[in-house]
């Protein structure tokens, strides 16, 4: 994917629904944790990001039949800043919601850059920080169909730890009884001070982001030091020079 600036038009707001029949204002799933979703959809998307010459590179994947059948958190990282982890991110939930008619919810668990509410529009907080602290969960459907976004929250004031991982597991299930599909855009695995690896681990898989420019083998290699090979399902290669041969 080579990212160049877009003023495509490919969204068009539908005025008749603000949400999807089958998510509902406000429930409480079997895990306890409350969810609302905000009853003003977003207008705005940012097309310099989500565009179809991105997402229509995930349209083509073939979507095993067993993944449609169970709602799954994928966690998008890659080894280092830089590689393209939210462009891709927001492009692969873009995909599911809409050539595969998915329930996707995009959660942003970058708490050193958060960018989901820039791009698609939505308030920056509450969010995973106000969970955290005890809040509802808090979604916003976004101009596209059938995909909604949970943001960060109010990063500045708060340094998530090992005491959040039960509330985040509870998150992550409460979110896939009314989602199909869970993309978090995570933060890179270096500095690795800044990468939450036991938040890491309560994904059901994790794809790495590789930057074919830059990224070098023996930083890819690195990560494994601190997260479990067998749970990367795979690899994207961002900025792909489509003259070369391999």
């Amino acid at each position: 994917m080579n990212k160049n600036n877009s003023s495509n038009k490919d969204f068009e707001l539908k005025p008749d629904k603000v949400l999807i029949d089958d998510v509902d204002f406000a429930t409480r799933s079997q895990s306890g944790l409350p969810m609302v979703i905000s009853e003003e959809r977003a207008k705005y998307l940012d097309t310099s990001v989500v565009a179809s010459k991105y997402y229509n590179g995930f349209n083509f994947m073939k979507l095993p039949s067993e993944y449609r059948r169970l709602q799954m958190a994928f966690g998008i990282t890659s080894s280092q800043r830089g590689e393209g982890k939210t462009l891709i991110a927001s492009n692969m939930a873009v995909s599911l919601a809409q050539a595969y008619e998915l329930k996707t919810v995009l959660v942003d668990l970058n708490f050193k850059k958060p960018r989901l509410h820039k791009i698609f529009g939505v308030k920056p907080s509450p969010g995973i920080v106000e969970i955290f602290q005890g809040e509802q969960m808090s979604l916003t459907q976004t101009k596209v169909d059938s995909l909604y976004v949970l943001p960060a929250g109010d990063v500045k004031s708060y340094q998530p730890g090992v005491n959040d991982l039960t509330v985040l597991r509870k998150m992550i299930n409460t979110l896939k009884e009314s989602f199909d599909f869970i993309i978090v855009d995570m933060s890179s695995v270096f500095p690795i001070k800044d990468y939450p690896v036991l938040f890491a681990n309560e994904m059901d898989g994790l794809l790495a982001v590789v930057d074919t420019q830059n990224t070098k083998e023996e930083e890819l290699n690195k990560i494994f030091r601190h997260i479990d090979e067998d749970q990367v399902i795979g690899y994207i290669f961002n900025k792909v020079d489509k003259n070369n041969t391999y």
